[in-house]
């Protein structure tokens, strides 16, 4: 059975946080029958004693201030199989959602790095490209469109390409600096329409965008790419 690297973070500072990991981990668990998930989770509340032990691989504990960049690059080490996952915590895997990638991989091998697609996504220019229409992958660097930052497949010789990512972006605008990397480095990308994976996003965490970090970390990325 093929092993299939994962990196997931979240931070358990209750029952309902700890829930939600497990559920998301056990479902992309038992979304697949011929792959195996080997999950390195990152605890970024150093005071939580939750326990994952019986879905994961092997667990790491941050003391460090939040950085999800950061998170991602110490994972490094550890990271030995051809694919990787790089995925939230609010997640509902369907079936077969990562053996939907790999049809499409095996058809377009050209293409190293997918997202799947979220059916309560709403967006003009997603559902013109496949509602009603015979494309099941349409390749796009659009973040929050395409490229969606919630669940990351690629292959490990991405990985190793992009890496290490840009600690500057601790949570905004790590998405498009993927995004840039890949284009620059010419490897391509695509959204998988028959790979579904519900994400709950803010709805659940109950967070809300802190609009001065947002724009801080916009003018980093602009200037970083040389943006107008």
């Amino acid at each position: 059975m093929e092993e299939i690297d994962v990196i997931i973070h979240t931070k358990t500072s209750n029952d309902d946080v700890f829930n939600m990991t497990k559920v998301a981990l056990m479902m992309l668990h038992d979304s697949e029958k011929n792959y195996k998930f080997k999950v390195f989770l990152y605890e970024t509340d150093p005071n939580s004693t939750y326990d994952y032990s019986p879905w994961i691989y092997k667990s790491f504990i941050e003391t460090e201030p939040y950085n999800c960049s950061r998170v991602i690059n110490k994972a490094n080490s550890h990271i030995t199989n051809d694919w990787v996952l790089i995925v939230n915590n609010d997640l509902r895997f369907e079936r077969r959602w990562f053996s939907k990638i790999i049809d499409v991989y095996k058809q377009r091998p050209d293409i190293e790095s997918f997202s799947p697609k979220d059916p309560l996504l709403y967006s003009m220019e997603y559902r013109a490209h496949f509602v009603g229409g015979d494309e099941d992958y349409h390749e796009s660097y659009k973040v929050r469109e395409f490229m969606a930052g919630w669940c990351y497949v690629m292959k490990k010789r991405v990985w190793d390409a992009v890496y290490p990512w840009d600690e500057q972006f601790d949570f905004y605008y790590a998405d498009n600096d993927y995004a840039e990397k890949l284009k620059s480095l010419g490897i391509k990308h695509a959204l998988v329409r028959d790979s579904i994976v519900f994400h709950y996003g803010s709805i659940v965490k109950g967070k809300q965008v802190n609009t001065e970090n947002f724009r801080k970390d916009e003018i980093k990325f602009m200037k970083k790419w040389n943006i107008k």
